[in-house]
């Protein structure tokens, strides 16, 4: 992944499920000059405790993070943690959604959201 990032400028990233582990991490080896103006996990594992032990540094935002919203289901077994504010330094901002029960962990369902939606799109808009 960190092979096709550009040196410098600005990176909204869009994580779900585990993947908002590997982005985490991921972001902590940008190159200097790249800023993440937008961070979104979407039903993440973010809030267990075996998995905050993985992360570089514990339940901190990474510094390169201007701005993170956490959404999340209560019915999503997978995110169970959350909301993730209680337990990060630097929380990110949480929305409880409701999702399908059927697709309580469906990346599709979470995006379907307006709130998830407008916040993804304000940061992209030039």
């Amino acid at each position: 992944m960190l092979e096709t990032v550009p040196d410098a400028g600005q990176m909204v990233l869009v994580s779900h499920s585990l993947g908002t582990l590997v982005g985490t991490d991921r972001i902590t080896r940008l190159p200097p000059g790249v800023e993440v103006v937008h961070l979104i996990t979407a039903g993440s594992p973010l809030g267990m405790d075996s998995l905050r032990r993985l992360l570089s540094g514990g339940p901190i935002s990474p510094e390169k993070v201007a701005d993170w919203l956490n959404a999340w289901c209560p019915t999503d077994a997978v995110a169970v943690g959350c909301p993730l504010a209680d337990d990060w330094a630097d929380s990110p901002t949480d929305l409880a959604v409701v999702n399908a029960r059927d697709r309580a962990h469906g990346i599709g369902e979470y995006l379907s959201h307006a709130a998830v939606a407008r916040s993804i799109g304000s940061r992209l808009a030039v």
